[in-house]
C-alpha cells in the first residue's frame, strides 16, 4: 500500500498537465497529491463545485495556465505565489470584485466574464510596468458607470479589452459615447470588443469606432540631375555639352538629363511620382499588418485546434475512465452477489445439517424413551404373572383338599317317593370352607382377575 502510494506521488511529481472536469469536486484540497505536483505548468478544474480557492495553490510554482471556470468562487485569493502564472480563466463563477490579484506579475491574460463584478477598482493592483496583463475580458458583468474604464489607465501592456460579446455586455456598453470614451483613455488598444482597431477600424464607420488620424506629408521634389523614372509620355533626352572657356583641354563631357517636356508636365510627375512613393510605403505597411494580422489568427486557429484536440483527447480519457470505472464496480458488485450467495448456501447447508442431527438425536432420545416403556411394561407383566401364581399358590395351600367322595349306587325306588337326604347331597359340591374368627382370608391382587 506504501509502494503504490510513493508511485503515485513519484508520478504526481512529473506531472505537467492536469485536468479534472464535471467531477463534482468542492475544494481543492480533494485533488490527490496536488501539493506535491511542482512541476505542473497547467491546471484545469473547469465545471465542478469548488466554491473558494485554497492555500494548496502556493506549491505550483510553476503553473502557467489555471482555468477555474464555472465554478461557485465568491472571491479571488491565494493566487500571490504564482509568479510565473500567464493565464487565468474565472469567468462564469460569482465574483463581486477584482480584489487579490497581487503579485502576478507574469499574467497576461485574465478572463473574468459573466460574473458579477460590479466594479474594476481592484484592477489597480496590476498596475505599473512591472506587471504584464495584456487581455482583459469582463463580459457579462454589471459594469455601470463609464468612470470604471479609468481604472485600467494603469495597466501599461493592456492592448485587449472585451466588454461585449455574443450579445451580452455590461450596461455602460449601451452609452454612444462608450468607443469614444474607451479610445480617449486607452489610446493605445488594440483590440476592442473582438474588433481590430489597427486593420479593420476604417472599414467599420458604422461601428462608433474612430480611425487613427494620418498625416500625408508631401515629399520634396527631386532634383533635376537625379536619377528618377521618367513619367508616361516623356522621354529621356542625354545632352552632351563642351566647355568653350577653356581650350587647349580636353573637353569636359557630363551626361545631364532632362525631360522634354514642358515645366509644368515636369512639376505634375514629380507629385505623381511622390504620391505613388508614399502610397507604395502604406500598402507595404498595410500588407506587413495583414500578413502580421494572419499569422496571428493562423497561430490562434491552430492554438484552438491543438486545444480542440487537447479536449477531445481529454474527453475520450475519462470516457475510457468512466468505462473502467463502471466495469470495476460491476466486477465488484458481481464478487459480492457471488460472495453472497456462496454464504447463503453455507449457512442453508449448515442450517439443514443442524437440522438434521436435532432430528436424529430426537428420534435417539424417542427410541430410547418407547424401550424404556416397554421394559416398564414387560417388568409389569412379569411381576403381575409373578403375583398371579403367588395367589394361586396360597389359595391353593389355604383351601382343604376335597376328600375323596364314595361311589352312590343308583337304586330303584318307588314312584313317588323322595330320595333320601344323603342321595340329595351326594349330587352337590362340598359346602363352602368356613373360616373361624382368627382366619383371614389372603388378599388378593386385583390385576390377577383380569
Amino acid at each position: 500500500m506504501q509502494s503504490s502510494s510513493r508511485k503515485h506521488e513519484a508520478e504526481a511529481r512529473e506531472l505537467k498537465e492536469f485536468r479534472l472536469i464535471d467531477a463534482g469536486i468542492k475544494s481543492l484540497s480533494q485533488i490527490p497529491n496536488l501539493s506535491v505536483m511542482v512541476k505542473l505548468s497547467s491546471l484545469g478544474l473547469h465545471s465542478n463545485r469548488i466554491d473558494c480557492i485554497s492555500p494548496i495553490t502556493s506549491n505550483l510554482y510553476n503553473l502557467m495556465e489555471l482555468d477555474l471556470s464555472s465554478n461557485m468562487i465568491q472571491r479571488i485569493e491565494n493566487l500571490g505565489s504564482l509568479s510565473r502564472l500567464r493565464v487565468l480563466n474565472l469567468s462564469s463563477n460569482q465574483l463581486r470584485t477584482l480584489e487579490g490579484l497581487g503579485g502576478l506579475f507574469a499574467l497576461r491574460k485574465l478572463t473574468l466574464s459573466y460574473n458579477k463584478i460590479s466594479s474594476l477598482g481592484g484592477i489597480v493592483d496590476l498596475h505599473g510596468p512591472s506587471y504584464s496583463l495584456e487581455h482583459l475580458d469582463v463580459n457579462g458583468n454589471r459594469l455601470e458607470n463609464l468612470d470604471e474604464i479609468n481604472f485600467l489607465v494603469g495597466c501599461a501592456h493592456l492592448r485587449t479589452l472585451v466588454f461585449q460579446m455574443n450579445k451580452r455586455a455590461n450596461p455602460l456598453c449601451i452609452f454612444p459615447e462608450y468607443h469614444t470614451h474607451v479610445l480617449s483613455v486607452l489610446p493605445s488598444l488594440c483590440e476592442l470588443d473582438g474588433v481590430n482597431l489597427l486593420g479593420e477600424a476604417h472599414a467599420r464607420p458604422a461601428a462608433g469606432l474612430i480611425a487613427p488620424a494620418r498625416t500625408l506629408a508631401s515629399a520634396p521634389h527631386p532634383p533635376l540631375n537625379s536619377v528618377m523614372p521618367a513619367p508616361a509620355g516623356c522621354r529621356r533626352v542625354v545632352k552632351t555639352t563642351a566647355s568653350s572657356e577653356q581650350p587647349g583641354k580636353k573637353e569636359d563631357s557630363r551626361v545631364s538629363c532632362a525631360l522634354a517636356a514642358r515645366p509644368a508636365a515636369h512639376d505634375l510627375a514629380n507629385d505623381s511620382a511622390s504620391n505613388d512613393s508614399e502610397q507604395s510605403g502604406r500598402d507595404l505597411a498595410q500588407w506587413t499588418k495583414e500578413q502580421a494580422q494572419r499569422s496571428a489568427l493562423k497561430e490562434m486557429q491552430e492554438a484552438a485546434q491543438r486545444q480542440t484536440e487537447q479536449a477531445a483527447r481529454l474527453e475520450q480519457q475519462v470516457k475510457k475512465r468512466e468505462e473502467q470505472l463502471a466495469d470495476e464496480l460491476s466486477r465488484r458488485v458481481r464478487e459480492a452477489l457471488e460472495e453472497h450467495d456462496a454464504a447463503r448456501q453455507r449457512a442453508d447447508a449448515d442450517n439443514r445439517a443442524r437440522q438434521e442431527q436435532l432430528e436424529f438425536e430426537v428420534g435417539q432420545r424417542v427410541s430410547a424413551a418407547l424401550a424404556a416403556r416397554d421394559a416398564e411394561q414387560k417388568r409389569e407383566r412379569t411381576l403381575e404373572e409373578e403375583i398371579s401364581r403367588r395367589v394361586a399358590e396360597v389359595i391353593k395351600t389355604a383351601l382343604p383338599q376335597p376328600q375323596p367322595q364314595p361311589p352312590t349306587l343308583a337304586l330303584p325306588l318307588p314312584q313317588g317317593q323322595p330320595l333320601p337326604q344323603q342321595a340329595v347331597y351326594a349330587h352337590r359340591q362340598p359346602p363352602p370352607h368356613h373360616f373361624g374368627a382368627s382366619e383371614k382370608p389372603a388378599p388378593v391382587d386385583p390385576c390377577t382377575l383380569r
